[in-house]
C-alpha cells in the first residue's frame, strides 16, 4: 500500500466554493473519514447532527477505536480526520477513545465537534423522522474502500447502494418490522442481490437513509458493520437506529 501523508490546512471559516454533490442528493450528508498508521490505511464514512447549538460527528465506533469484533488491532491511527469535501480535513484525535472503549456489539459513537463546521458541512437533524414508515427503498451513502485513490484520499467519492422494498429485508427472520421500529434495537440489513465485487468495507459509519410513500427521504441509521451470509449470493449489514443515537446526542448536548 502506498501512504501519502495527510496534511492538515485548519478548518475554513467560509462557505466553501463548490461541492461534487449535487445539491438535491443525499451525498452531500455523507463524510469520509481516514487515516494512517504503521500497519496502513483505515477508512470510514459518518455524518453530522446539530443539537442544542451544538455539533456532533455520528460513525461507526470501530473507526474511532481500532475495534475488530470484540478485539482491539494493537495497531491504529491516532488521528482520524473528517474529509470536509472543500480540499480540508478536519482531526478527530481518537488516542484516548482507542485505548479506553470496550470492543462490543454496541458499534457506533458521538463525538462533539467544533460548531465552526456548521459553516462548511450539512447536517442530518432535519432529515430524522418523528416515526418509522414502511419504505418503498433503502439507500446507503457511503465510501466503500475502493472509492478512495491511492495517493490522495482528497478525491474519494460517495457509492450509493439503493434497495427496493422487495430487495432488503428488516431483522434476522426477514420480516417487515420496519413499521414496528423498536427504539434501542438493531436492525440487519440483507442485500440479496449486492455484488461480491463492492464489499461494504468502509461503508462503515454511513448514513442509512428511507424513502417514505409521500417519496420523502429520512435518516434511519448508521451503518456499523458487514459480512458475508452463509448464503453467497448475499452480504448483510448492521445498522443502529437514529433514535438511540438521538438520545446520546441530546444526553451529551445538554451537559
Amino acid at each position: 500500500m502506498i501512504k501519502s501523508t495527510i496534511v492538515l490546512l485548519g478548518v475554513l471559516f467560509s462557505i466553501p466554493a463548490y461541492s461534487q454533490d449535487n445539491i438535491d442528493s443525499l451525498d452531500k450528508y455523507s463524510y469520509s473519514i481516514v487515516g494512517d498508521c504503521a500497519k496502513g490505511r483505515y477508512y470510514g464514512t459518518g455524518f453530522f447532527i446539530s443539537d442544542n447549538n451544538r455539533l456532533f460527528f455520528i460513525t461507526a465506533k470501530h473507526c474511532l477505536t481500532g475495534c475488530d469484533g470484540e478485539t482491539k488491532n494493537s495497531i491504529y491511527p491516532d488521528t482520524m480526520f473528517i474529509n470536509l469535501k472543500i480540499r480540508k480535513y478536519y482531526p478527530l484525535d481518537v488516542r484516548i477513545t482507542k485505548d479506553t472503549s470496550i470492543c462490543d456489539h454496541n458499534d457506533y459513537m458521538v463525538i462533539e465537534v467544533d460548531t465552526v463546521l456548521k459553516k462548511v458541512i450539512n447536517t442530518l437533524e432535519n432529515l430524522i423522522p418523528s416515526k418509522t414508515f414502511k419504505p418503498l427503498r433503502l439507500k446507503i451513502v457511503g465510501y466503500p474502500r475502493q472509492a478512495y485513490p491511492t495517493q490522495n484520499p482528497l478525491d474519494a467519492i460517495t457509492q450509493n447502494l439503493t434497495l427496493s422494498y422487495s430487495q432488503f429485508f428488516i431483522d434476522a427472520d426477514k420480516s417487515n418490522y420496519i413499521s414496528k421500529y423498536n427504539i434501542n434495537t438493531e436492525r440487519i440489513i440483507f442485500l440479496t442481490e449486492f455484488v461480491k465485487d463492492s464489499h461494504l468495507d468502509g461503508y462503515s459509519g454511513a448514513p442509512v437513509f428511507f424513502q417514505d410513500y409521500s417519496l420523502k427521504w429520512k435518516l434511519i441509521g448508521c451503518l456499523h458493520s458487514g459480512g458475508w451470509g452463509a448464503d453467497s449470493n448475499y452480504t448483510s449489514g448492521y445498522f443502529q437506529d437514529i433514535f438511540s443515537i438521538k438520545k446520546d446526542v441530546r444526553f451529551k448536548s445538554s451537559n
